[in-house]
C-alpha cells in the first residue's frame, strides 16, 4: 500500500491498456496508509466515467455541447446544441382577480432544463370570495422568454375553482403570470365563489 509523507489529501493517475484512471484521497496522518477513492476514468473507447462526486460546469451559459449530432427533422432548424442548464426547486405560487384566503398551501415545485420551465402545483381548502376578473395565476419562478408568440401553457387536472369549464391558460411572454382561459371561447376565464376551493395545475414555458 501507499502511505503518506505528511498529513494531507492526495491523487494518483495511471494508464492501463488505454485506459484513465484518476483516484483521491482525503486527509490522513502521516506513514498511514493511502486508501484510494476512483474520481475519475476514461475508457479506451472514450467514454468518461465520474466515479465520485459531481461534474461541475461554474462558467455561467456554458455546458454540455452535443453540437456532433444532425438535426432530425430535415424541415426544422436547431438553434442551440449545448444543455447549459438544470435546476429542481420550489417557488411560492400566486393568485390573483379575487380575494382569497385560508390559503394552506403556497408552495409549488419547477425543474429547469435548458430554456424551458415545467412547473405543478396543488392546493385545496381555500376560500375565493369577490372575484374581480380574470382569474391569474403569479409568481413562476423565471422570467418567460419575449419572443413574440412563445406562450407557455398550463392545464388544470382538478379544479373547482375556474368558470367556464377552463382547461387551463397561457403564460404571458416576458412575464412571471398566466391566465386562465374558458373553454371553447378562449375568453378569460374568472374564479368561482366557494369555500373549500381546490386546484390542481402543471405547465411549462420557455425563458
Amino acid at each position: 500500500n501507499m502511505q503518506r509523507f505528511l498529513n494531507d489529501q492526495a491523487s494518483v493517475y495511471f494508464q492501463d491498456g488505454g485506459r484513465h484512471f484518476f483516484y483521491v484521497a482525503g486527509a490522513a496522518g502521516a506513514d498511514a496508509d493511502i486508501t484510494w477513492t476512483s474520481a475519475l476514468t476514461i475508457a479506451n473507447n472514450g467514454d468518461v466515467t465520474v466515479d465520485t462526486g459531481n461534474l461541475v460546469i461554474p462558467t455561467a451559459d456554458k455546458g454540455i455541447s452535443f453540437t456532433g449530432g444532425t438535426d432530425p427533422d430535415t424541415s426544422g432548424t436547431a438553434t442551440g446544441n449545448i444543455l447549459n442548464d438544470y435546476e429542481e426547486g420550489t417557488f411560492t405560487i400566486g393568485w390573483a382577480g379575487a380575494t382569497f384566503s385560508s390559503v394552506s398551501h403556497t408552495t409549488a415545485h419547477y425543474t429547469k432544463i435548458g430554456n424551458m420551465v415545467y412547473f405543478h402545483h396543488y392546493n385545496n381548502g381555500m376560500t375565493i370570495s369577490s372575484t374581480l376578473g380574470g382569474a391569474t395565476l403569479t409568481g413562476l419562478p423565471f422570467t418567460s422568454s419575449s419572443t413574440t408568440h412563445s406562450y407557455g401553457q398550463f392545464t388544470i387536472v382538478y379544479n373547482n375553482s375556474i368558470d367556464g369549464s377552463s382547461p387551463g391558460g397561457y403564460v404571458h411572454t416576458n412575464n412571471t403570470i398566466g391566465t386562465f382561459v374558458d373553454l371553447d371561447n378562449n375568453a378569460t376565464a374568472s374564479w368561482i365563489n366557494t369555500s373549500g376551493a381546490y386546484i390542481m395545475v402543471q405547465g411549462f414555458y420557455q425563458v
